[in-house]
Order: structure tokens, then sequence, then C-alpha cells
């Protein structure tokens, strides 16, 4: 029996009419073909993508836009690192890491929220180096926005230490790398003196914004005789010569701490200027406190022109406040005037705040 014949190909001859039909099909609009976004939408998209919520979503699309192509890669990585929140040990952990492995990143964080009583449940378990080392926050020359939280009451354990030369530390390395912060809140920071709370905040050289939420002190400390004579007015709001916005969280009587902070303020482009007065119970000399305070002529003077708005936030518990409020127009004659004064009252529970004025 013969063996079956072996297969052969069998070309297909392209006649001059299939290519003129395949060269037209090529150059329509049909055709599948690879086409390049422009720059400009690709921004807009990954702008969409940043506003996504909840910000966790937007998070994961922006990691995976930035492993897509490299391309997106830059864009993706400003909007992630633009602003950053970490309130977890292992959150401090790899946030330092990325930075010390790709010191580029660092110089992308704008904004940045810090809150080490959550990481850390005492102080003893903070890192000899800070939560975030010097290392790490040196690169972050373009930070503008600091919040830190610091240790938090042990309810069970009142007297539990809560300042340490650590966190302390950890606050002064912002001040000498991030020379373009202009907005820092301390919240629930606990100092062990006074003098360390002050020598803190106003080692920003370029601080517009200041914002003290709960921060206390234990004893008031002293500063060193070199101290006063070569910085006599750096350790008071007078240096604080940028200054646009201050917000003063007082109780009762320590309204008149208000007078001291703004015959200090030196700066000429103060906009905004907030007052909380927390009132544990209605006393009858209080309006007369108000009165004699001389607030509207301190806010009168030259320095105070460029104001915009002078808000005081009553917060008390007693109906009475609202008697308070209504008067107080008369006790800010010139502010009224300007059309400058918000009066408001708030009701709700009393407690502490403690506040550097």
């Amino acid at each position: 029996m013969q063996p079956p014949p072996k297969r052969q190909n069998i070309e297909t001859e392209v006649t001059p009419s299939v290519q003129e039909t395949l060269f037209e099909f090529h150059q329509s609009q049909f055709a599948p073909r690879d086409v390049s976004l422009p720059l400009d939408v690709l921004l807009l998209i990954l702008d969409a993508v940043h506003d996504l919520k909840p910000p966790s979503d937007a998070l994961k699309t922006l990691c995976l836009c930035a492993r897509s192509c490299r391309v997106m890669l830059r864009p993706s990585q400003v909007r992630l690192y633009a602003k950053v929140t970490i309130s977890r040990r292992s959150e401090f952990e790899r946030f330092g890491r990325t930075l010390l492995d790709n010191p580029k990143l660092a110089a992308l964080v704008k904004t940045l929220y810090t809150d080490v009583g959550s990481a850390y449940s005492d102080v003893s378990l903070l890192p000899t180096d800070g939560p975030l080392s010097y290392t790490a926050i040196r690169g972050m020359t373009n930070l503008q926005m600091l919040t830190v939280g610091g240790m938090r009451k042990n309810k069970l354990l009142p007297s539990m230490r809560r300042d340490s030369p650590v966190l302390e530390a950890f606050i002064g390395s912002f001040a000498v790398s991030c020379l373009q912060l202009t907005f820092l809140r301390l919240r629930k920071v606990h100092f062990g003196e006074y003098t360390g709370l002050v020598r803190q905040v106003t080692s920003f050289p370029v601080l517009e914004r200041l914002k003290l939420s709960a921060s206390t002190w234990g004893k008031p400390g002293q500063l060193t005789l070199n101290e006063i004579i070569s910085t006599v007015s750096r350790h008071r709001l007078s240096a604080f010569w940028m200054l646009e916005h201050l917000e003063l969280h007082l109780m009762n009587d320590d309204i008149r701490g208000v007078v001291v902070a703004l015959r200090h303020i030196t700066s000429k482009d103060m906009k905004t200027i907030c007052v909380h007065h927390r009132c544990r119970g209605i006393s009858e000399y209080m309006p007369m406190l108000y009165a004699n305070l001389g607030l509207d002529e301190i806010l009168a003077g030259p320095i105070y022109r460029s104001l915009t708005r002078v808000t005081w936030r009553l917060v008390s518990n007693q109906g009475e406040a609202q008697v308070w409020l209504a008067g107080l127009p008369r006790c800010f004659a010139r502010l009224a005037k300007r059309k400058i004064l918000v009066c408001e009252w708030r009701f709700e529970p009393m407690y502490a705040v403690c506040c550097i004025v």
C-alpha cells in the first residue's frame, strides 16, 4: 500500500484589488490602533480618582494607576503623598522605610497628620530616634502643614508619664528641616515644662498659623540667661512675624490672657482671630469683665487693620449666655462698625482646655 501524499502548503496570491482593500481599511476610522491620551486629560482623571470617597478607595486606585504605566507613575505619586495620615505603629514604620528607600517621595509631602498616641500606648515604647527618624523627616522640604497628636492619658493610670524628650525632639526635627511649614497643630501633647512648649512652637521660622488643642505642661521651667539675652523676643507671639490666623481656647477668668496675647503680636498680615471662651457657670461680673478688657481698643490699632474676621465664641451650658452674646457688640463697637465681628454661642459640656497665650 502506498503512503499518503505529503501535504503541500499552498500560498494564496494577494491580488492588487485585495491590497487596495486592506490599505483602505487601515486608513479608516474603524481600524484598530493605539491612541495616546493627552497629559492634561490623564491629570484630570487622576484628580477625579483622588477625590473618590471613601479615601481608602482613592488610595487603592491611585496605587493601581501608579503601577499601570510609566507615564502615570509620577502624577499618581504626587497625589498619593500630598496628604499623609499615619496613626498606627506599622504605618509609622512603613512610611519611614519608604522615605529612606526613595528620598524623592519625601519632597512630595505637603500635609502630614501624625497620631503618636494611637501608635504607642506608652512613652517607653517610643523608638529612640523618634516615631520617624530625622533622616526621613529631613527630606520633607515642601511640608506646609503638620499635626502631631501626643500621648493619650491612661484613665486606669492617671499618673502615667506623658511627656517625653523623644517626642519633643520629634517635633523639633520638623522645625530644622521643613522651612516652608506655615501651619502647626499640637493635639494633646504634654510637655514636661512650659518652656519646652515655648521653645518648640517658636522654632518654626515662617509659621503663620498655630493651633494648640488640649496641650499641657507639668511645671513652668526656666530659660537660661544666654537664651534670654540672645532670643529676648523669640519666645512669645512676637516671634511669629508672618502670623495670619490666631485661635485661642480659654476658660473663665483666664480670658484676660487674650489681652496679653494680642499686645505681643507683631505680624502686619493678621486676617482672622477666633476666641473660644469656655465658662463653667454664669456669674454677674462676666459682662463687666468683657467690657473692661479693652480688646476693642487694641484691635483698632494699626497692626490689626488687615483683619477680615474676629470670632468670639462663647461656650457655656447656661441659657443666659445668649444674653451675654447679645451685648457683645457694645463691647466691640469698632469691630461691629467694621462689620467683621462674629458672635457665636455653643452649648456643650464643660471640660478643661489648656492653651498657650
